[in-house]
């Protein structure tokens, strides 16, 4: 199983499908009303229900998480203190997590970096035939397939995989590659 996860203050998007991309659960979290402590605490324990919930063996889970921008106005630090929750949730059960930059997102359903979200859904739904009517459940379902995806070539060490997929797509599995393989050679040179 495969999840996408899209982090917002406003509504997180989390989307599950299974080896066959088909969705297996998804959820949108938010905490209207709150904030500070309160909201953090209100979604990380959503987030570990909606993970207990459709979760039965974790170590056939892998995730995909997307990057804030780094050019991002507005509550970065926030975004990021929630970001840093689900992380470390996430090590905790033992589920690895690759992160995508929002660009990388946008090129691997789009064809290129930038769009609009109106664009992404319906992409998704010429190409796969799945009608999404979310932005957020939207990226985190193209989230939840960059991380199969990575996962078949990357993990699984299956190169003729990528034959499968569009120019654009393939550039994405490949560039994420690079950026996994340069992170394990830094924490290598730390040791």
């Amino acid at each position: 199983m495969y999840l996408g996860l899209d982090f917002s203050l406003t509504g997180s998007g989390l989307c599950l499908i299974d080896n066959n991309y088909q969705i297996i659960g998804e959820k949108k979290l938010s905490a209207p009303g709150l904030s500070g402590v309160d909201r953090l605490y209100f979604l990380e324990m959503e987030f570990n229900n909606i993970i207990s919930a459709y979760i039965n063996d974790l170590s056939c889970i892998y995730c995909c998480i997307e990057n804030p921008a780094y050019r991002a106005e507005g509550r970065i630090i926030d975004i990021g203190e929630w970001l840093g929750i689900c992380k470390l949730n996430l090590y905790k059960k033992g589920i690895p997590f690759i992160p995508v930059a929002p660009s990388q997102l946008k090129k691997y359903i789009l064809g290129k970096g930038v769009g609009n979200k109106t664009l992404i859904l319906l992409d998704i739904f010429k190409r796969y035939k799945i009608e999404i009517r979310d932005d957020d459940i939207g990226d985190a379902y193209v989230l939840a397939r960059i991380c199969k995806d990575f996962h078949n070539v990357y993990i699984l060490d299956n190169k003729d995989y990528l034959k499968g997929l569009p120019s654009f797509q393939k550039e994405v599995i490949l560039a994420i590659i690079k950026t996994t393989e340069a992170n394990k050679l830094k924490e290598a040179n730390k040791l």
